[in-house]
């Protein structure tokens, strides 16, 4: 699923940022390029039905980053990536 996740992003979102993999099943996503605040990615995000852990939880320097759970069957995953890629189209069509 990391992979899918990663190609996803470099594929539809090169300017999004997914950390390379340590151990874990959840992704550190760089989205700073919204220059959007942890808070407006969490809401938008949860409008779309994403449900993320915003980068601020984790440090002053995480703005703009989201902790995301990619630790399930790949058609949940499929479906909260193309959730993810319509908000990220929406805020890159208002820029």
């Amino acid at each position: 699923n990391y992979l899918y996740l990663r190609d996803f992003f470099e594929s539809k979102h090169p300017r999004v940022v997914v950390s390379k993999m340590e151990a874990t099943y959840l992704a550190w996503i760089d989205l700073s390029y919204l220059n959007k605040s942890c808070e407006e990615i969490y809401q938008g995000l949860q409008d779309y039905g994403v449900l993320i852990s915003p980068g601020k939880k984790y440090g002053r320097d995480c703005e703009g980053f989201i902790r995301f759970n990619f630790a399930c069957d790949r058609k949940m995953l499929k479906k909260g990536l193309k959730r993810i890629s319509k908000y990220l189209m929406k805020i890159e069509r208002t820029k």
